[in-house]
């Protein structure tokens, strides 16, 4: 019908589809969704693109398939969700990267299926610069964690927007979470940050 009513014999189209107006919450809304469609000449999207003309490195998510985790998450009583790959390897969450304390070992993620969030950056090097000299972790290790692995932590945490928030259950069960010391620390390293 788009193509019909710009009266063309071609077109290229680029489709958006929100949670819904209003603020920029992750969370899918009642009756709130919207869809928008751009209808172009054929090409005109390729000539134009950011891409095109600026050869940066651009950080892109798919923002539906974030907000349908982060509300079924919700649903179940959790917070934004945390995505694992067909191999059973936790990737990150909605809107956060996700971090394990196992034993006394800081582990991210390699940043080669997820975004290098730039809160999970700093993290890393305050860590490895802070906490690992002080013999508060041991070591720091960028790998993937399976989620039975991951159910044996001490602390897992989610990464993202300046904010560090400690993982309490995964999949129902209880994390050890010991006293919470390494988030605390992390925490308070990123409200410094952010003064």
């Amino acid at each position: 019908q788009m193509k019909e009513a710009s009266k063309t014999q071609e077109a290229d189209f680029k489709i958006w589809i929100t949670a819904g107006v209003g603020d920029f919450s992750i969370y899918l809304r009642k009756n709130q969704a919207q869809l928008y469609v751009l209808c172009t000449t054929p090409g005109y999207l390729k000539e134009h693109s950011p891409e095109k003309k600026q050869q940066t490195m651009m950080k892109t998510t798919n923002y539906m398939k974030n907000s349908i985790m982060a509300t079924i998450s919700r649903h179940k009583g959790g917070y934004l969700g945390i995505e694992v790959d067909s191999k059973g390897n936790i990737l990150e969450a909605a809107i956060a990267n996700v971090a394990f304390i196992y034993g006394k070992t800081f582990i991210l993620p390699p940043f080669t299926k997820t975004l290098p969030g730039t809160t999970a950056i700093a993290v890393l090097r305050f860590v490895e610069n802070e906490l690992v000299p002080k013999g508060i972790v041991d070591s720091v290790e960028r790998r993937f964690l399976k989620v039975e692995e991951a159910k044996d932590c001490q602390e897992i945490l989610l990464l993202g927007g300046n904010a560090c928030v400690p993982v309490l259950y995964l999949d129902g069960q209880a994390i050890c979470n010991n006293d919470g010391s390494i988030t605390r620390l992390v925490q308070s390293f990123l409200i410094k940050e952010g003064e």
